[in-house]
């Protein structure tokens, strides 16, 4: 073997260790790029996940069936009550008397809940939403099951 046959196997061996190198390198800098993505994506998630309703994954006619469908049934007149209120929202107040109503004509549903859980009730379904505690308004979800409850009677 030559001179130069000797220093193109050197440049040649030196190039594949650089290459293997950088290889090495860029891996491990691309899997700590991906952990800070996963990292950052997962804080993103935990921060704006919001309840999920109570029927959710189920048309609105799932929702009334079998034992969902008595809980949304007694739940239409103070949706509609709300409604009727517009954006400005119902005064909490106007609803404790339809809760205490609604908890005598239907004891075995409301047995044991007091108002403030009922609303919160309302809440966790996403279908009413108070913006400063003191007023209920429905969500676009709360209208359209309001909708849905109309049109199926």
């Amino acid at each position: 073997m030559g001179p130069w046959s000797r220093q193109i196997a050197g440049n040649l061996a030196a190039m594949v260790y650089l290459i293997i190198a950088a290889s090495v390198v860029s891996f491990a800098g691309l899997v700590a790029l991906l952990s800070v993505a996963r990292s950052a994506a997962y804080k993103v998630r935990e921060a704006r996940v919001a309840p999920e309703p109570f029927f959710f994954g189920m048309t609105y006619a799932q929702a009334f069936e079998d034992d969902y469908g008595l809980i949304w049934q007694t739940q239409v007149p103070a949706l509609e009550l709300i409604w009727s209120a517009g954006r400005r929202g119902l005064p909490m107040q106007s609803l404790k008397a339809w809760f205490h109503n609604a908890a005598r004509l239907y004891p075995d549903l409301f047995e044991g809940h007091t108002f403030e859980e009922w609303v919160e009730f309302l809440h966790k379904s996403r279908v009413a939403n108070s913006d400063n505690g003191e007023r209920l308004h429905l969500t676009a979800l709360g209208c359209n099951l309001l909708d849905y409850c109309r049109m199926a009677g």
